[in-house]
């Protein structure tokens, strides 16, 4: 009997504050079939990695609040270890 393999669609997090970048690659990964979460400010972007099962991570270094290398320590720190 064979085995069916079922692919899981990739989740990528995109984590920047500005909102054209945000929309143009949100449209291109959307067709290109990825499942797309955004966060606009680094304690949301925290928020929604512990929430959500996060398989790729776009990182803006300036985010307000917590900046992007805040986001990348306080995620380890938790043991999420996500490709960025």
């Amino acid at each position: 009997m064979r085995s069916i393999h079922v692919t899981r669609i990739k989740t990528i997090l995109l984590a920047d504050d500005d909102p054209d970048f945000i929309e143009s690659m949100n449209a291109f990964l959307n067709e290109h079939g990825y499942n797309v979460i955004i966060a606009q400010q680094g304690e949301e972007a925290i928020q929604k990695i512990l929430q959500y099962e996060i398989d790729v991570l776009v990182l803006d270094l300036k985010l307000p609040i917590v900046d992007g290398v805040g986001v990348y320590i306080d995620i380890n720190m938790h043991g999420k270890h996500i490709p960025t």
